[in-house]
């Protein structure tokens, strides 16, 4: 079973979103038809047993040429945690946690403050709606993982 924001996890995650066909990206907004976008969740206290130096990571959800992949990004890698990302969300780990369990609705999230956003809106739009496109699979995965 994959812990919650191990490269283990990352990969599963990657696995399902490389099975769906390639998306337009076409949201509303400036971002609209974009074919390569990044949207960073910067998580802060993270458990120490999941490596994160300093309580702190982030997972990176990249759309290129309509292919979407996950990563998980360590402090002390090449550059920053959520360098070259074109949004930016700021989450607690327990938020982040619940969110990805379905028990935090993303909008709740945000109208309550637990997740800050700087960026382009559109794109965070737009792979909200990757994940939902792979929203089973993705239960799948919610299923077997630990937090």
């Amino acid at each position: 079973m994959p812990r919650f924001l191990s490269p283990e996890w990352a990969a599963a995650v990657t696995a399902v979103l490389s099975e769906l066909p390639p998306t337009d990206a076409s949201s509303p907004g400036p971002g609209a038809h974009r074919t390569s976008f990044s949207v960073a969740q910067l998580i802060h206290d993270v458990p120490g047993d999941l490596g994160a130096d300093g309580g702190l990571l982030a997972t990176v959800l990249e759309v290129s040429d309509g292919r979407a992949t996950l990563s998980v990004r360590m402090p002390g890698g090449d550059g920053g945690l959520t360098d070259g990302a074109d949004v930016v969300l700021s989450v607690a780990y327990e938020d982040a946690a619940a969110l990805s369990r379905g028990d935090l609705h993303p909008a709740s999230a945000l109208a309550s403050g637990k997740v800050r956003v700087r960026g382009d809106l559109s794109l965070l739009v737009a792979g909200q709606e990757i994940l939902a496109v792979a929203g089973a699979q993705l239960e799948e995965i919610r299923s077997i993982t630990t937090y």
